[in-house]
């Protein structure tokens, strides 16, 4: 998967070439809510990622298209029944904001992506477990001149959302 991504990442401008598109790199904290009813909650605490997201986007009459590809890893693990759990997460997707989310511009703007979402989770005692599935995620942002916040939440599966404060440079 990981091979897959940077493969994609690569050909990223070759997608978007014919009108410059813009180029970002996004610091990401992201906390896991798991919602799993055959989950005792009081024996789960989620874990906490910190990653990494570049991406391309292009300006439209309607706003800005473009692509992300982002990776996120574990500083804070988890536990469920006093095991440790820890979650690498990978995704690429396609994105897109409603205004115009340049540098030079300032004010809110809302979000939308989805695409493919591979994570895998480390457990102490038991075996690791890994999936693909597709993602949909809708947040909001605001452009403050030289930065953007993103404040967005992630679907990769019914019962697992991923929340996420990203600083867009």
């Amino acid at each position: 998967m990981r091979k897959l991504m940077i493969a994609l990442a690569l050909l990223l401008p070759v997608s978007l070439h014919a009108s410059e598109p813009n180029t970002y790199v996004a610091l990401k904290l992201s906390y896991f809510e798991l919602e799993d009813a055959d989950i005792d909650e009081s024996n789960f605490d989620d874990p906490d990622n910190v990653g990494l997201t570049v991406g391309l986007e292009k300006a439209t009459d309607l706003g800005y298209i473009g692509l992300e590809a982002e990776a996120t890893r574990t500083f804070l693990d988890g536990s469920y029944e006093g095991e440790s759990v820890s979650v690498d997460t990978y995704g690429i997707y396609a994105v897109y904001r409603t205004r115009e989310s340049s540098r030079v511009d300032t004010g809110p703007y809302i979000k939308v992506k989805a695409g493919p979402f591979h994570y895998r989770a480390h457990f102490d005692r038991t075996p690791d477990e890994s999936a693909t599935t597709g993602a949909f995620g809708i947040g909001v942002g605001i452009n403050m001149a030289v930065v953007r916040f993103e404040l967005e939440i992630i679907a990769p599966e019914k019962d697992i959302g991923l929340i996420s404060l990203n600083l867009v440079f």
